[in-house]
């Protein structure tokens, strides 16, 4: 009888000592079977190789979405959340990937390569006792090793591949995550930056200088976010022969707004009118020390029995870090 027994795994052929080796049978029988599980490799090598790929594909796409993001204002915030949201739901569910799969696979292979490996080394025990009679066998044998070597290789890179892209996914929904909590923290932003500017300090003036009249109630209004300071209302003087206005008081800032660092010069605070009909603009100053007054630079005789109306009615806006 050719041979008696086979292994368990792919029915290698097995002897015993009254068994007689046959290459035409034997040997033949086992290189088709050792063939057939090296098919078996390459097929889940290249299996593997196409997953790999599908998965490279998708972080790709997922650095393009990340790169795009915009955020102009709230209603983009919060669809952008919607729509990252939705990417890491994606990403929750395996990212299109059966990730299990792929490892009961890879599982799978590494015990069809050792049954190959173990094959392998009953097939080179079987050409090592019948090498007396043909040297040639055991080249073959040997070949046949080598085969099965490069078989574990592989399947050890496609194990290492298999870890890496797990590893990918797992950055990519991080990444997807921290996108999400970066556009929540802008539309609070967003939130609150509207808030701060709607936020206006609003005082009405009482402390003017001396000879002035109300005559339309005055206020100033500081916002603290963009700095600003905003007066509005009007009152009256009449300067005798020889007062000089430029550095005039006018009124003093109330309590509750900031004295700026430095003079903020205002370009049109009302009229100056003359005794002969003639008008000219005054200019302001807001200075360091408190007081708003008359910025002209103006001689003396300019205010001959003349009258003032410093008027901020149409409101006025001036840049004032304070």
């Amino acid at each position: 009888m050719s041979h008696s027994e086979t292994t368990p795994a792919i029915s290698l052929p097995q002897f015993i000592e009254t068994d007689k080796p046959s290459f035409l049978g034997d040997w033949n029988l086992a290189m088709q079977l050792i063939d057939a599980a090296m098919f078996n490799v390459q097929q889940a090598q290249t299996a593997q190789a196409t997953d790999l790929t599908a998965v490279k594909q998708s972080v790709n796409a997922m650095t393009s979405y990340f790169t795009a993001l915009g955020i102009m204002n709230v209603t983009n915030a919060q669809a952008m959340k919607a729509t990252i949201d939705s990417l890491v739901a994606f990403m929750d569910a395996g990212g299109g990937i059966d990730l299990g799969q792929i490892e009961a696979d890879i599982a799978q292979l590494k015990i069809d390569v050792v049954s190959a490996k173990n094959a392998a080394n009953t097939a080179q025990s079987t050409a090592n006792t019948a090498k007396s009679t043909a040297d040639s066998a055991a080249g073959q044998a040997a070949a046949a090793q080598t085969t099965a070597n490069a078989a574990q290789g592989a399947a050890n890179t496609a194990t290492t591949n298999a870890s890496s892209a797990v590893s990918t996914a797992n950055a990519a929904n991080t990444a997807a995550t921290n996108a999400s909590n970066k556009a929540d923290a802008v539309a609070t932003d967003l939130s609150n930056f509207g808030n701060d500017i709607a936020n206006w300090n609003i005082v009405e003036v009482t402390n003017f200088g001396s000879g002035y009249t109300v005559a339309e109630a005055m206020y100033c209004a500081y916002n603290p976010k963009l700095k600003m300071l905003k007066i509005w209302g009007s009152a009256n003087r009449t300067y005798a022969n020889g007062t000089a206005l430029n550095g005039s008081h006018i009124f003093t800032l109330p309590a509750g707004i900031p004295i700026p660092a430095q003079d903020r010069r205002v370009p049109y605070i009302g009229p100056l009118y003359g005794t002969n009909g003639d008008w000219s603009n005054l200019t302001g100053v807001i200075g360091a020390d408190g007081i708003v007054k008359i910025g002209n630079t103006l001689s003396a005789n300019t205010a001959i029995n003349s009258y003032v109306r410093v008027g901020f009615n149409q409101g006025i806006i001036v840049n004032y870090p304070a």
